[in-house]
């Protein structure tokens, strides 16, 4: 998973601390940066917004709502981090994602952070839906696939796959050169796409390129060697498919 790109604002330093070491302590991946300063961190974010930005509202210089009514063009999900609970009202005016009183309750910092995760592994699986229909639309038996990176896609050939692993919810391509690809999701997913460009679901966990088989050993329950020199499992009831799929190579 990405890390989420952070942004703490407070003008108190404990109030930075605690936050830092409360998301510490979560499950997610995060890259995060902290000001005291807001007109400081003002200028950050108008030139490198963050994708979470956890906003004190009463602070010296410039409070909370006045720095968001300073920037033209929110793009970042907001969470207010405050000991002051009269201001929740005004708060979800400006779209903030939750309001938190301190000391804040781990649960409810995990569920905030939980719904901006969500919310952007769904976007993120449209976009890659998008363009993999795309694509399919073009021709039948289309040649490269589109995978994720961060904000970018990356167009590899499908015929340097040499097999795909799954992790659970997550599918990690594995390619000719020895490079990898980690992408949000299953092996299905990947099986569908794949099924007519000559790959074959061996197990579970695995689905591989037959062009890329460098040996099938029957002995010790059968498992197939890649030309990468990784081993594949083939369970005991795709045997006989997988034998009449490589007559066919």
């Amino acid at each position: 998973m990405k890390p989420l790109e952070v942004v703490l604002v407070d003008d108190e330093e404990q109030g930075i601390i605690t936050l830092k070491y409360d998301l510490g302590k979560l499950e997610f991946p995060m890259n995060i940066r902290s000001f005291t300063n807001p007109k400081e961190a003002l200028r950050v974010l108008r030139r490198d917004p963050p994708e979470v930005l956890f906003l004190d509202v009463e602070m010296a210089n410039m409070n909370g709502f006045q720095l968001l009514d300073a920037m033209k063009n929110i793009t970042f999900e907001v969470i207010f981090v405050t000991a002051y609970d009269h201001y929740a009202i005004k708060a979800f005016r400006y779209l903030a994602v939750d309001y938190l009183l301190k000391p804040v309750e781990p649960e409810l910092l995990k569920d905030a952070l939980e719904r901006i995760v969500h919310q952007r592994q769904r976007k993120e699986n449209d976009r890659i839906q998008l363009l993999l229909d795309k694509l399919r639309s073009k021709e039948e038996k289309f040649t490269r696939l589109a995978v994720p990176h961060g904000e970018t896609f990356e167009f590899i050939n499908i015929r340097d796959i040499v097999h795909c692993r799954a992790q659970n919810n997550y599918s990690t391509i594995h390619m000719l050169d020895g490079s990898k690809h980690l992408i949000s999701k299953g092996l299905s997913h990947l099986q569908e796409l794949l099924d007519q460009q000559g790959f074959f679901r061996t197990h579970k966990s695995h689905l591989i390129n037959l062009d890329h088989i460098l040996k099938y050993v029957k002995s010790d329950g059968g498992y197939i060697e890649m030309i990468d020199h990784s081993i594949v499992s083939l369970s005991r009831s795709k045997r006989e498919e997988f034998i009449n799929s490589i007559k066919k190579i």
